[in-house]
This record gives structure tokens, C-alpha cells and sequence, in this order.
């Protein structure tokens, strides 16, 4: 069975988790829950689903470390690594 667009992006959401935390329970119940919301036959089912997907996505989230950093925090870091080693004593920054 092909993955629906929710379960799709829940999966992606869980690739941002740690490895622990992606196979927790809540993230299996995510995704159970995500392929119910793509499945789903009625508004009233889909309101039902969607929202007990949103709880479980908040809890998730609460599991993240609050200190998570993106690719560009990493990159602007090496940046400041590169311009603190250029500066040398006796020598002007080339760094801009």
C-alpha cells in the first residue's frame, strides 16, 4: 500500500528525531494515526484522527532536545572556526 501525503510528512517529521525517539511508541502511534487520516472516509473521522495526530505529534516534539540545531548553525559555526583561526596576531583579518 502507497503511503498518503500525511504519512509522508509525519515520516519526514520523525527523520528529524533521534534515533530513539523516532522508534518510540508515540511514533508508531503517529504514524498509525497518520495513515488513518489518509484513509479516513468522513470529515467528521478526519477531525477526529487529525487531532488526536496533533496531540501526539506535540508530545513527540516535547521529546526533541531544546538545544536542536540545523545544518546552517553547524555551517555558521565552522564559518567562525575558519575567521578565528585566520586571525593571527600581526595580521589583519581577511574575513568578511
Amino acid at each position: 500500500m502507497r503511503s498518503g501525503a500525511v504519512e509522508r510528512a509525519v515520516r519526514a517529521d520523525l527523520r528529524r528525531l533521534s534515533s530513539q525517539d523516532a522508534k518510540s511508541a508515540l511514533a508508531v502511534t503517529a504514524l498509525t494515526l497518520a495513515r488513518q487520516l489518509d484513509l479516513a472516509d468522513t470529515p467528521q473521522a478526519a477531525a477526529v484522527v487529525g487531532r488526536e495526530l496533533r496531540i501526539t505529534l506535540v508530545a513527540l516534539a516535547k521529546l526533541a532536545p531544546a538545544t536542536a540545531r540545523s545544518g546552517i548553525d553547524e555551517l555558521r559555526d565552522r564559518r567562525a572556526t575558519r575567521q578565528q583561526a585566520a586571525k593571527q596576531p600581526g595580521q589583519p583579518s581577511t574575513a568578511g
